[in-house]
């Protein structure tokens, strides 16, 4: 009893009264709740097939050509109109792809930086706060079978270009097929793995009623 009131003594009542009786702080206290990233990019690679760069891996099996990277496109929420890079150089043409989605991807987590991120960051512990902004800065880059094609149409280069700008880089794959990476900045995903099986690109793009259609491009 002696404690209780020693306690009391010193404000812990106080404390008390406004965790357990008082009605109208309970109800500004923050709860925890499940918020959507607010925006993304998305890319689309495509190629085409360099004949003279024929490889014979073994005595049985010889490859006539092979998969090229030439353009790409890039697009975002924020901005309607998607932005095209072209370009005979593979390595010359992903730099530029890394550039372009590093500009847009400011550009997105100064937005998202905004909605989330409090004022008063500063007061949160520091393990809340390192998990917020990671949460914050880390931009979704979305594409269609990246996964099994332009991620591994791209990596020789990527890798490369990707090693020099950050030193953090985490890949999941299954067999031939990146599912998904992160860098400090982005989160390569594969749309098509939330998807149900053989979903076709036209379905998944007229779902969200866009008018968008993905064409092939002209080898000639």
């Amino acid at each position: 009893m002696e404690h209780t009131r020693a306690l009391q003594a010193v404000g812990y009542h106080v404390i008390e009264k406004w965790e357990c009786e008082d009605q109208k702080v309970r109800e500004v206290l923050p709860k925890q709740e499940m918020r959507t990233y607010l925006n993304a990019l998305f890319y689309d690679f495509e190629s085409f097939h360099n004949k003279e760069q024929r490889n014979e891996v073994s005595t049985l099996l010889k490859c006539e050509n092979a998969h090229v990277p030439i353009l790409v496109s890039i697009g975002n929420t924020i901005k309607c109109e998607p932005t095209h890079i072209c370009s005979g150089n593979p390595k010359q043409l992903i730099r530029k792809f890394m550039e372009e989605l590093e500009r847009c991807g400011r550009n997105i987590r100064a937005v998202v930086r905004v909605e989330f991120m409090a004022e008063d960051i500063d007061l949160v512990p520091g393990k809340q706060q390192r998990a917020t902004v990671e949460w914050c800065d880390q931009v979704p880059v979305l594409g269609f079978n990246c996964g099994h094609y332009d991620l591994n149409l791209i990596k020789e280069h990527f890798a490369e270009l990707l090693a020099d700008a950050t030193t953090n880089v985490q890949v999941g794959k299954k067999a031939n097929t990146m599912m998904f990476m992160k860098t400090n900045g982005f989160h390569f995903v594969d749309i098509i793995n939330y998807l149900r099986p053989r979903t076709r690109h036209e379905k998944w793009v007229k779902a969200y009623n866009c008018s968008a259609q993905k064409s092939g491009f002209p080898y000639e």
